[in-house]
């Protein structure tokens, strides 16, 4: 019909131009007329088909967002397209595969534990991703973030009127999760009178808003992480032995990254692909001194640690090949950094650099102080003077924070 319809108008140009941004492919905008057209002329019908197809674009990611029930959905649409999830090759890592293939089907409540850094958050969105909630939130919550003052209205959510500023009914955590998953990270550290609303909220299938009486239905699939040992916390009083036989359904153990260390080149080389698209950097691979160097420390952050290791190495490395002098691990290091004490650090030798130096001061310091409060930030708070929030923060800042 369109060639019908040129020979009809006797056209004299015809123009056709494709509407794509990135790999999508949206169609093509096509233009005729009786009149020549200008070789300069082409240039801004290349800019105007261009811009359609970005605007064709920006109108499928907010019809997406639309579409997502809530907020947390809808930057799970945006966040998780082409995600990868790392998980290694290597024994252990075929094992949790797994153990995440046998459970995430199945509409049970998962139980997560390990030492910070393995990378528990990863595997709880595998397992949602490959559940049959997937298309619903995955709503996550790192329990030990959250003040004491707010934790209920947090997760329960709050009514008008409930506490001082409360101008309007909040929607909490748990209501946000409805018909996919929540994933309560370092849920030891819940208070007791929140784990009483908890337990009675995976026992009914109800909650009960701050500052309400309304039990309101809802459905959602808990998935628990902790570093802390459960079994002795129920022993010491500090959480409660029906809500751990509640949650302690199907457990899966990540192992630390000292004991996979087959898996440490391979998630290297993936992280370091990973910044150096983000950076803008031409990064060819991991020279040999590095693999070693690399492959020989002990890594007491784990996969978090790791990862932000090659972060900054990608950031300074002047080659295209990583350097071992990029990485922040000394190479004089004769005991992993884990089982160094101040003198034992000075010893093997301080950089000169100040905050390179201070570094090692924090990293042993609440290595330690994780260690001898195991794993409790408010233990860890009571003997170091310092807010939960400041502790947290220098977690993160030092690869120590499981996210």
């Amino acid at each position: 019909s369109t060639s019908r319809q040129t020979v009809k108008l006797a056209a004299r140009s015809i123009i056709c131009g494709p509407l794509q941004a990135g790999a999508k492919f949206y169609g093509v905008i096509y233009g005729d007329g009786p009149v020549g057209l200008e070789e300069k002329q082409i240039p801004l019908f290349e800019s105007i088909t261009a811009l359609a197809a970005e605007l064709l674009t920006a109108s499928h990611v907010r019809n997406s967002l639309l579409a997502a029930r809530s907020t947390i959905a809808a930057l799970n649409a945006v966040a998780w397209e082409g995600e990868r999830l790392i998980l290694g090759d290597g024994p252990s890592a075929q094992e949790l595969k797994e153990l995440i293939e046998t459970c995430a089907p199945q509409d049970v409540t998962v139980l997560i534990t390990g030492e910070t850094g393995t990378g528990k958050e990863m595997v709880a969105r595998a397992i949602h991703r490959f559940s049959a909630r997937r298309e619903a939130p995955f709503v996550p919550v790192n329990c030990a973030a959250l003040p004491r003052e707010i934790i209920e209205a947090e997760l329960f959510g709050a009514e008008k009127g409930a506490f001082t500023g409360a101008t309007e009914g909040r929607i909490g955590r748990f209501e946000l999760a409805a018909r996919g998953s929540l994933f309560l990270d370092e849920l030891g550290e819940l208070p007791l009178d929140i784990q009483v609303k908890l337990l009675r909220s995976l026992q009914e299938k109800v909650i009960v808003r701050l500052g309400g009486n309304e039990a309101k239905p809802t459905d959602f699939r808990l998935i628990g992480a902790t570093n802390v040992e459960l079994e002795q916390a129920v022993r010491e009083g500090t959480f409660r032995q029906d809500l751990y036989y509640r949650i302690n359904v199907f457990r899966i153990h990540l192992k630390p990254l000292r004991e996979r260390t087959e898996d440490i080149v391979l998630l290297a080389e993936h992280f370091l692909k990973q910044f150096s698209a983000r950076f803008g950097r031409a990064m060819t691979g991991i020279s040999k001194e590095a693999i070693e160097l690399l492959s020989g420390h002990s890594w007491p952050g784990n996969i978090r640690e790791l990862r932000n290791a090659i972060e900054r190495a990608v950031l300074i490395e002047r080659s295209n090949e990583l350097q071992p002098g990029s990485l922040p691990i000394s190479t004089t290091e004769a005991a992993p950094m884990a089982n160094l004490d101040l003198e034992s650090a000075l010893q093997h030798g301080l950089p000169r650099d100040y905050e390179a130096a201070k570094g090692i001061f924090e990293q042993v310091f609440f290595e330690r102080s994780m260690q001898a409060n195991k794993g409790k930030i408010a233990g860890v708070a009571r003997e170091t003077g310092l807010t939960r929030k400041t502790i947290y923060s220098k977690l993160e800042k030092l690869g120590l924070a499981d996210k």
